[in-house]
């Protein structure tokens, strides 16, 4: 069994807020790119009331895509690992996480290669990457794949992460074996995230007898300078949506040889979408201006930019300004200048 260790990052945090209530204010307050600490007295009452929620517990169910599995997967190790909270879920505290793997042994040398290409390689525990099964796949969420799992999942504070593949006929054995997992994790006081890959008709609020936190995650249109993107909708929060919490975007791209995610409130799965607000609320560009570059009805953008709501903190980079132009065959010279509405 091999493991790999990362070497404890000591904290240079001196804000009052505590460390993971301060994660959740950041990925709610700002979007990613403005890592200026934020300070308690500058939140509305809603921001303060989220960040004393509690971290979700024992089982964090996610779902997602087969195109998607492999970033989602790597994504929530990085944020366990780091005991961070830019999905918009506070993580529980953790002394280990466990990647899991149930198929060819070329899958855990993938994850694995892929957590060493992370933005910052350093974590704040060990992280080991462990499989079962050589060839085929080994159904986790069966009486069998629970009984194998259950050795790690006993380790007390600790977290296990695995996916699994799932078809309606499977649904009814999924849900009275989830519900063993999170027993399980209760007796442990550990952490699962078990993440449901392909059929999207079984996902729905009922899923939240099995665990504490059901986590949708939904392919997007890329945008500038983005190689991939998914939103992430946490059903328990989506009350909260217009306060830049319940449904948060993680968006990647390569850069200095390393793969670097970007975390931001979610806006529309469309690209030019939002690309129109963008430019709207952090580029200060006039609705025509915008809608004349693009070729589109003026009316279009008004109605988009109203449907995604008013304006949130941020700003644009002539770097995205220059990738906007490339993806959407823009004129050389587009959005050089800032124009008002009259």
């Amino acid at each position: 069994m091999k493991k790999i260790l990362r070497q404890n990052r000591p904290s240079t945090d001196s804000c009052h807020v505590p460390k993971q209530a301060e994660s959740l204010i950041q990925a709610i307050s700002q979007d990613q790119g403005r890592r200026q600490k934020v300070s308690q007295k500058k939140l509305t009452p809603m921001q303060v009331a989220l960040s004393q929620m509690s971290p979700v517990k024992e089982v964090l169910l996610v779902h997602c895509d087969e195109a998607s599995v492999m970033y989602v997967r790597d994504m929530y190790i990085d944020q366990v690992s780091r005991q961070q909270s830019k999905t918009g879920l506070l993580m529980p505290t953790v002394h280990k996480v466990t990647s899991f793997y149930a198929g060819p042994p070329r899958q855990i040398e993938v994850m694995r290669k892929l957590f060493d290409s992370q933005s910052d390689a350093s974590a704040n525990m060990p992280v080991s990457f462990e499989g079962k099964s050589k060839y085929g796949e080994h159904d986790l969420l069966s009486d069998e794949g629970v009984n194998t799992l259950r050795p790690y999942i006993g380790v007390p504070n600790s977290c296990t992460v695995f996916e699994q593949r799932i078809t309606p006929d499977r649904v009814q054995r999924t849900m009275d074996n989830l519900k063993e997992i999170r027993m399980i994790a209760a007796s442990a006081n550990s952490f699962v995230i078990p993440i449901l890959v392909g059929y999207s008709g079984i996902v729905d609020d009922s899923w939240q007898r099995v665990a504490d936190e059901v986590v949708e995650i939904r392919k997007c249109e890329s945008g500038p300078g983005e190689e991939f993107a998914f939103s992430i909708d946490c059903h328990s929060l989506r009350i909260f949506s217009a306060y830049g919490a319940g449904t948060q975007m993680c968006s990647m791209r390569t850069g200095e040889n390393r793969l670097q995610r970007k975390y931001e409130t979610f806006l529309s799965a469309d690209a030019h979408e939002r690309a129109y607000w963008k430019l709207r609320y952090w580029g200060n560009f006039s609705n025509i201006q915008i809608a004349t570059e693009f070729k589109v009805a003026r009316s279009t953008v008004d109605r988009i930019v109203h449907k995604l709501g008013g304006p949130r903190d941020g700003s644009l980079t002539d770097e995205w300004i220059a990738d906007a132009r490339r993806l959407f065959g823009l004129d050389a010279k587009a959005f050089t200048t800032a124009q008002k509405d009259a």
